[in-house]
């Protein structure tokens, strides 16, 4: 993994978690690792991850956006997104400088499973019938 690897997976987590990732959840991710593999200290990938942070930080507007409509769009469509939809999904994240890659495999696909399953349609009851007198 290179470095410019390194911050596009830290940028993803961050963009998943939506800012708030433990030091715990770098290391369940094996980022820490992956830090110490490339020569990085424990106080330079924490620094990576700032810096990273702060340069999506501008970002977090459009992309808080972009998620609430992803979410509107799969809840009136029962989880399910056109191709069109995603066309354009893909190109407002690329705005916000998140890759394809990430938003296709990643980012949608959490957001679609975090959306409660609908409620079964309730089975229509046929009316009584009148009591014939």
């Amino acid at each position: 993994m290179t470095l410019e690897e390194l911050k596009e997976r830290i940028k993803d987590e961050i963009v998943l978690h939506e800012g708030d990732v433990a030091e715990w959840e770098w290391r369940q991710k094996g980022l820490t690792a992956e830090a110490q593999q490339l020569g990085l200290s424990p106080a330079d990938f924490s620094r990576l991850v700032n810096q990273v942070s702060y340069a999506v930080a501008p970002d977090f507007g459009r992309i808080s956006e972009l998620k609430s409509r992803i979410i509107d769009t799969a809840q009136k469509q029962q989880k399910q997104l056109y191709q069109s939809d995603m066309r354009s999904f893909v190109e407002e994240a690329d705005r916000a400088r998140l890759s394809r890659a990430f938003v296709t495999d990643k980012w949608i696909p959490a957001l679609l499973d975090a959306i409660p399953d609908a409620p079964p349609a309730p089975t229509p009851v046929p009316p009584s019938q009148p009591l014939n007198q």
